[in-house]
């Protein structure tokens, strides 16, 4: 039904943080007893009353073909990752590093002050600050790129605001209890304990958003949330 990657997503997703607890294996029974066991040809591995298209917008259907016998069924993968959605072949726990402020990227915009001649660019910067925290992520995204003025503070003062941002994002940082072993993860990772508020966080936030592994487990979140969502709903009404 799911790989083991994507088993730790759903389990978390699911509040199941030990599969081995009870919690754990009461769970693993009853989505088969609330939802079924995932079928099989034409839709292998899919669990029933789950529209995994209209979830993600992502089709994986035609990439399987029957096989000649059961349990023969193939999945095109090379296919796939010739597609926009090859994406999906990655390993969902590949975090981009957080890192500093690299000088690179400030050098271009300290003149800002002095270039800049706009209406937002004569604000105090304080009062521009409190208006941060109502802005959803696009907006924010989109103030910041309105002036070189802005552009500046987003790389130094405002880094703790995208800090929160990327924070809120429970599919863009590691799950509680990850393995630190993990090759992928040696080095700095987003933490909401103990990541610095001056790291460029800007960058992380760009980096999830574009990073194909983290496409891959917004994708796999998305799917589990709709799985989660669908045994709770059907939970009520099975027998």
């Amino acid at each position: 039904m799911m790989h083991e990657s994507c088993a730790e997503i759903f389990f978390h997703v699911a509040g199941v943080e030990d599969v081995t607890s009870t919690d754990g294996l009461t769970l693993i029974a009853e989505i088969f007893t609330v939802l079924g066991r995932p079928s099989g040809s034409p839709d292998p591995g899919r669990l029933q009353n789950i529209n995994y298209e209209a979830v993600t917008k992502i089709d994986l259907r035609p990439f399987w073909s029957r096989g000649s016998s059961m349990g023969a069924n193939k999945f095109d993968w090379r296919a796939l990752s010739y597609t926009e959605y090859s994406f999906v072949l990655e390993r969902p726990f590949e975090f981009p590093q957080l890192v500093d402020v690299a000088p690179s990227r400030v050098c271009p915009f300290e003149d800002a002050y002095m270039s800049d001649d706009n209406i937002l660019s004569r604000q105090p910067i304080d009062i521009i600050e409190y208006l941060l925290p109502f802005l959803p992520l696009p907006s924010y995204m989109a103030l910041l790129s309105t002036s070189r003025y802005l552009r500046i503070h987003a790389l130094t003062t405002f880094q703790r605001h995208a800090r929160r941002f990327a924070l809120d994002l429970p599919w863009a940082i590691p799950l509680p209890g990850y393995d630190s072993e993990d090759a992928t993860l040696q080095g700095n990772v987003a933490d909401k304990d103990i990541s610095l508020h001056s790291a460029d966080w800007l960058h992380y936030l760009s980096e999830v958003h574009t990073r194909p592994s983290m496409r891959a487990r917004r994708w796999i979140w998305q799917l589990a949330h709709a799985l989660k969502e669908t045994y709770l709903e059907q939970r009520q009404t099975s027998p």
